[in-house]
């Protein structure tokens, strides 16, 4: 992997780790477009999902301190936030996405470079992100209920198959909980932080014998790169999120599941 690839690899994870097209359908189609493999996909994988992870704590960090600079409250309830009965939700529903994700684990290792099935995937989070559209415009919650966390654990449990997005499956099912918009898009970005910790935490052993020095230039700028372009695309959902257009994102992956077809053709 040279240093452009790492670049691009980490834009790629960084914009697609919470904009609801899933980074692991963007992964698979570059690096068999790259055609790249060996131990760094594994070690790279580890690296920029602590990028994206480092965006969320820099953004909601960032929140919080303007929230106690100011004495203010900015971008929705930020003392709800950081409240004991947030954090238990954000526990609760992160029990189901271990649960699933364990059990998905092995199927996972075996089929995650397939395009034949993130073909299959992407139509499916078409139609997710597409369902939107006929969400009423009724009376919403300000909070998930303990129901709804588990609810939308179980979304993100099985949004570790490739081409279904994490930020499409959980936002969706918070959208249609009736939790409004921002508050969706916000609980969708707190799990994510257990969710890409603990994943990272299961394959960080494997993957740390596996760096070697010619990798670092590439870990690091692969790192940076998913840093800037995560934080850049949690700006971007909660815009869309409040415009109501998260449904249009279906017609990226529709046009993405296709583009993956054509390249399973050639054997790409």
């Amino acid at each position: 992997m040279n240093l452009f690839q790492a670049l691009f690899l980490g834009i790629v994870q960084g914009l697609t780790e919470f904009l609801p097209v899933s980074s692991s359908a963007h992964l698979v189609i570059t690096q068999n477009l790259f055609g790249l493999s060996g131990p760094i996909l594994l070690v790279f994988d580890v690296v920029v999902h602590l990028g994206t992870l480092l965006s969320l704590f820099f953004y909601f960090g960032g929140e919080f301190f303007k929230f106690r600079k100011q004495g203010v409250q900015t971008a929705g309830n930020l003392a709800q936030l950081f409240s004991l009965r947030m954090f238990w939700l954000v526990i609760l529903a992160t029990i189901p996405t271990g649960v699933i994700g364990l059990l998905l684990r092995k199927w996972m290792e075996e089929n995650f470079n397939s395009l034949k099935v993130t073909v299959v995937t992407l139509l499916i989070n078409s139609c997710i992100l597409w369902s939107t559209r006929w969400i009423g415009s009724g009376e919403k919650k300000e909070s998930a209920h303990w129901l709804d966390a588990i609810w939308v654990g179980i979304a993100q449990g099985i949004s570790i198959l490739p081409g279904i997005s994490r930020s499409g499956a959980t936002c969706t099912t918070a959208l249609w909980l009736k939790i409004k918009a921002e508050e969706a898009a916000r609980f969708s970005f707190l799990i994510a932080i257990p969710a890409i910790l603990g994943a990272t935490v299961v394959v960080l052993p494997e993957s740390i014998s596996s760096i070697s020095s010619p990798m670092w230039p590439a870990l690091i700028a692969g790192f940076f790169s998913a840093f800037i372009s995560g934080y850049t695309a949690i700006l971007i959902l909660f815009r869309i999120m409040l415009r109501g257009k998260f449904h249009l994102f279906a017609i990226y992956t529709f046009a993405l599941a296709i583009l993956a077809f054509l390249f399973s053709l050639k054997g790409i």
